[in-house]
């Protein structure tokens, strides 16, 4: 959409389909771009974008069966039942509570339970096309050992915003994905010995460990910065591995 202060792509069409979208807006006042009185729409942007994505979601092709899906349900509600879980917008809310919203009124529109598999996959979906829903928190997925100070932080959104690195404990992080090889690195003082913190996650917390590994920028001037890079999963496999061999080699 471009024109009348928005130069945005506001949705996602299917391939080979084309819309032609009438636009009304009603307002006792709206700004202008120009001696010419052209209206600046910026201000109602999150507004359009949900209207015209919703309307490309419902429209169907001729001969189709108009039949919605959870996911369409879910979109369509979510505005509302964001709302309703955070008093319009007073309050902080979790995923958890946007789900136990979104049930009643996908079992009242499709007469089927919203799994808390499939509602996770649409917020998922969600986020990657319009950006972290503001207020929503994750609860702790996972967590992260800081050697030197014996200490366990778990590892969710609102821990993760006001987290702030021990200085001069570790200049490396290593990612766990299994139970039980953090608690034999602990008991072996295996992060003291290398100068590196230990992060446990389940799920999606890769994005919390991404933001806690975030380089700082005097830390970096000093070159004490020695993150690991992320590795795909084969990798960090075999690298536990040789880690959990060279524990036992040490313990004989």
């Amino acid at each position: 959409m471009f024109g009348c202060g928005i130069a945005h792509v506001i949705a996602q069409a299917p391939k080979d389909e084309h819309f032609s979208i009438m636009l009304n807006i009603i307002t006792p006042h709206v700004p202008i771009t120009s001696d010419g009185k052209a209206p600046n729409l910026e201000i109602f942007f999150d507004d359009i974008t949900g209207a015209i994505s919703t309307a490309v979601r419902k429209a169907r092709r001729p001969g189709a069966s108009g039949r919605q899906t959870q996911k369409d349900v879910v979109l369509d509600h979510l505005k509302e039942a964001i709302a309703k879980v955070s008093s319009n917008g007073r309050h902080r809310f979790n995923q958890r509570q946007i789900l136990y919203a979104l049930r009643p009124i996908v079992k009242a529109e499709l007469d089927k339970e919203l799994t808390t598999e499939n509602f996770a996959q649409v917020i998922t979906y969600y986020e990657s096309e319009r950006g972290e829903i503001p207020g929503m928190y994750r609860e702790p997925r996972g967590s992260i050992y800081h050697p030197h100070r014996g200490e366990t932080k778990t590892l969710g959104t609102l821990m993760v915003e006001g987290y702030e690195r021990p200085e001069w404990t570790f200049n490396k992080l290593l990612y766990i994905e299994k139970e039980g090889f953090s608690e034999m690195l602990k008991d072996e003082r295996w992060g003291e010995k290398h100068d590196c913190a230990e992060a446990r996650f389940e799920d999606q917390v890769a994005e919390a460990i991404a933001a806690i590994e975030k380089p700082d920028a005097a830390a970096l001037e000093d070159g004490i910065e020695e993150l690991f890079e992320e590795q795909p999963d084969a990798q960090r496999r075999d690298h536990i591995t040789a880690i959990a061999e060279e524990l036992s080699d040490e313990a004989e």
